[in-house]
């Protein structure tokens, strides 16, 4: 199902009984290292920002920003767990929005409708990708990069034939609410960010299903001969995250009023087509290979991009800053994982 390594990874407890203090204050960084940086980043723009920068409207800022990216990221984490690393997200929501845009706009459907039918697309794409993976055997990150270009290639055709500048209009005064209405200052998205978070959180740590994933990301031969139905599994994970992408990205839509190939908040401000998701669950220690990490770190990994993105604004930072900055966390996440795999091994 997934190009996961046969080498055993070690437990790190274990690990640590052999080695001296240098290993377990690595392995303590390594895997916990998200919670310092996150309070010496927000340490920084005190310093830097002052009261500009530590005020309820900065911190109510970061939260909406990171909120809609955040109803995705615990769905990607458990596809990340499982070793299903699917690299279509940014694609595959831009063309729901693209749809649900042009079938709201261009074909005056209802709302509603839009939404489902665009969700119905989205769920389309993710069966298409685990079909993919599990009859030829095509691992996941391949899969999903074919699809996310076919994906991106229809979202032009639909913003071209539709839209202005590759954009579509997109005017839906129901979905504003979730940013209108602001219970205690927050907007109703990071409400449901941080439900979704719990419900994954109970799913991964006090459901079977959550210990399939896990055992299916560690080793899927022996997850297959424990009787684990992988296929199914690999079914549910595409097609969940599909949906759940889609409707963060029809939300986001309508929270800037546009939509189009370009307009999804999962991607990386580099512009390298790069899921944002991707980058912060290796931050926060999710393998690469899956079958390792824990979804709240995943949280604390969206908030740490969420502060650096707020607080370089506040302080007054140049928009290509962010995107130098967004380079050099894609290599240092990926390097991060690197170094746990080779702790774990030794």
């Amino acid at each position: 199902m997934t190009a996961v390594s046969d080498t055993k990874l070690r437990n790190p407890s274990q690990s640590s009984a052999r080695h001296g203090i240098g290993y377990r204050v690595a392995w303590f960084f390594l895997n916990n290292g998200i919670f310092v940086a996150l309070v010496v980043e927000v340490l920084v723009f005190c310093l830097i920002g002052k009261e500009k920068f530590y005020s309820p409207a900065v911190l109510a800022i970061i939260l909406q920003n990171a909120s809609v990216v955040g109803i995705i990221m615990p769905f990607y984490t458990a596809a990340l767990i499982s070793g299903i690393l699917d690299w279509s997200t940014t694609a595959v929501g831009a063309l729901a929005g693209t749809l649900f845009a042009v079938l709201l706009t261009g074909c005056g459907w209802p709302w509603w409708l839009a939404v489902l039918a665009a969700m119905g697309l989205a769920v389309s794409v993710g069966a298409l990708n685990s079909w993919v993976v599990i009859r030829l055997k095509i691992p996941p990150i391949v899969a999903t990069l074919v699809g996310s270009g076919v994906a991106t290639g229809v979202a032009f055709v639909l913003a071209d034939r539709f839209g202005q500048a590759m954009q579509v209009k997109v005017i839906v005064p129901a979905l504003r609410q979730l940013w209108v209405v602001k219970p205690l200052g927050m907007p109703l998205t990071v409400y449901l960010m941080f439900v979704l978070y719990v419900l994954v959180y109970i799913l991964l740590n006090h459901t079977r299903l959550g210990a399939h994933l896990y055992a299916v990301g560690a080793s899927p031969e022996a997850a297959r001969r424990s009787g684990i139905n992988i296929s199914r599994l690999v079914v549910f994970m595409f097609t969940l995250l599909a949906a759940l992408t889609a409707l963060a990205n029809m939300i986001h839509n309508a929270r800037i009023m546009n939509a189009g190939p370009y307009l999804s908040p999962a991607t990386t401000a580099s512009g390298a087509g790069i899921p944002v998701t991707l980058v912060g669950a290796l931050f926060a220690g999710i393998g690469l290979f899956g079958g390792t990490g824990r979804v709240e770190f995943t949280l604390v990994g969206l908030l740490f991009f969420s502060v650096l993105t707020v607080g370089m604004g506040v302080v007054g930072f140049p928009a290509q800053f962010r995107v130098a900055v967004d380079g050099l966390a894609i290599i240092l996440a990926l390097l991060l994982d690197s170094i746990r795999r080779y702790l774990s091994t030794r």
